[in-house]
């Protein structure tokens, strides 16, 4: 699969707290957002949602289950079970939302390929 990041469209390098699959307030995604897309998930269901196991549901048929545990880990609250991030996953939330000197974009951006690439994804940046 080929994946296109726009970097203008690309929200990234500036903390977790602020990053989202997909921001209502300005359209831009991290880089797990555009994958999200690309894998045929709809907008509504990614907006605002800070991480994969958000969208567990979405993403559990698709090509794109690799970014969830394999086996579901029971909630402490109320019983119900869920995947969390895989460590490829949580590896790319953490690359894309670290913030970085201007001369360190090409090595955020090789190591995001290099994950995704374990998982037959070719990334391609534009812009």
């Amino acid at each position: 699969m080929d994946l296109i990041i726009d970097r203008q469209e690309w929200y990234h390098q500036k903390g977790p707290l602020s990053s989202a699959l997909y921001r209502s307030q300005d359209n831009k995604k991290c880089c797990l957002g555009f994958y999200c897309l690309a894998l045929g998930i709809q907008i509504e269901t990614i907006i605002d949602r800070a991480n994969p196991s958000e969208i567990e549901d979405a993403l559990i048929n698709t090509s794109g289950k690799w970014l969830l545990e394999s086996e579901p880990t029971p909630s402490l609250e109320d019983g119900h079970s869920c995947r969390k991030q895989s460590e490829h996953a949580k590896a790319l939330m953490r690359i894309n939302d670290l913030p970085v000197f201007e001369n360190n974009y090409e090595e955020v951006e090789n190591t995001i390929k290099s994950i995704f690439a374990a998982h037959d994804v070719n990334v391609l940046f534009v812009n």
